[in-house]
């Protein structure tokens, strides 16, 4: 064999060993030694975000919460509202990914969750029944995404000042072999939503091809084969909450009087108690 030969050939080893090491790395989650921060090998790129393990983390069967940020923040800025205090009181781990350049529309998005899920589940040996996802404003519709997509590993969702995409409930809709689509199912969902946010407002956004909440809550009732009258549900001060009843997930919609597009002082209180269901 020629030294010509063996370089090519060596170079060709070189080059097959690194793409199984990437295989291999594709996916993997890695976490900082003070369990803050985390990131996500994609391969072409790395992503990450910040994450809160309490002190009281159980030795099996903790629960889950993944945060999405609005448009145009980060995961650490999320952990400002408030889930790490309760999480500590509960017990559960708390996942504040940061979404590309601010934002929720990245393809690769929900395959991000999925990877975080896997890699929390093999550190952590968390319950895979008790995976929630919670969002504001954008956040909030990659929640309802999130729940069509990934609803086998979803077990509840909390989406705050955004109802539904349009695009979102094409997912659902069967258009061809070149179209992929997918089976909705049944994911216990709280819906926070403000009268007089003006950013989304209730009614819906014709930008952006945005659901009103009635719309939204149509779409989930009959996902969750929820009855068709509803009965009070305890909200404090200045809300009115509702929640009708399905055979395997109920919805529940949670009006603010006032408030805009803010994110409610008691949201996360509220988010954590429906999730955990205390």
């Amino acid at each position: 064999m020629t030294v010509r030969r063996v370089a090519i050939l060596l170079v060709a080893l070189a080059l097959a060993s690194c793409g199984t090491n990437a295989a291999k790395k594709h996916g993997k989650m890695t976490i900082a030694p003070d369990e803050r921060r985390f990131t996500v090998n994609l391969s072409l790129r790395t992503r990450g975000g910040a994450l809160y393990v309490p002190k009281s983390l159980p030795k099996s069967g903790a629960a889950v919460v993944i945060a999405l940020h609005g448009m145009g923040s980060n995961g650490e800025a999320f952990r400002s509202r408030g889930f790490d205090l309760f999480a500590e009181r509960h017990g559960f781990i708390v996942v504040y990914p940061d979404g590309l350049s601010g934002g929720w529309s990245s393809p690769n998005d929900n395959a991000f969750f999925g990877y975080i899920i896997d890699g929390i589940k093999r550190k952590y040996h968390i319950d895979e029944r008790a995976v929630f996802l919670t969002g504001h404003s954008l956040g909030a519709i990659q929640c309802y995404e999130s729940a069509v997509i990934l609803g086998d590993r979803i077990r509840a969702i909390a989406p705050v000042s955004s109802p539904m995409c349009a695009d979102t409930v094409q997912l659902t809709v069967p258009l061809g072999p070149q179209h992929q689509s997918y089976e909705t199912r049944p994911v216990r969902i709280l819906i926070i939503h403000s009268l007089d946010d003006e950013v989304i407002p209730y009614d819906g956004k014709i930008i952006g091809n945005i659901y009103s909440i009635k719309q939204t809550l149509d779409f989930w009732r009959k996902v969750n084969a929820c009855a068709d009258t509803w009965t009070d549900y305890p909200c404090g001060p200045g809300f009115d909450g509702r929640v009708w009843r399905g055979t395997d997930a109920e919805c529940v919609m949670v009006t603010r009087f006032q408030g805009g597009h803010s994110w409610p002082s008691t949201a996360t209180e509220m988010i954590t108690k429906f999730f955990l269901e205390l």
